[in-house]
């Protein structure tokens, strides 16, 4: 399962701990991406990076992931909160 969230985030901890308690102190825009794997109690919790890698881009299909990438960042556009 995929959670999006805008806690902070302490990516050293384990499990659910890596989320914080308060809000990201950069806005409510900011967001980020985990993956939740196994069962509570028994799952694992991986933070994902908030940047597209080449792999990331060759498995959403590359150039379509190419233009996402692009407009996301090269115009400083948050596609959750269109300016």
């Amino acid at each position: 399962m995929f959670l999006v969230t805008n806690r902070v985030v302490h990516p050293k901890k384990s499990g659910f701990a890596k989320f914080g308690a308060q809000p990201s102190p950069k806005g409510p825009r900011e967001i980020r991406m985990a993956e939740v794997t196994g069962r509570p109690g028994n799952g694992s919790v991986e933070i994902l990076p908030d940047t597209l890698s080449r792999a990331h881009k060759v498995e959403l299909g590359g150039g379509r992931a190419e233009k996402l990438d692009g407009l996301v960042y090269d115009t400083r556009r948050n596609l959750l909160h269109p300016a």
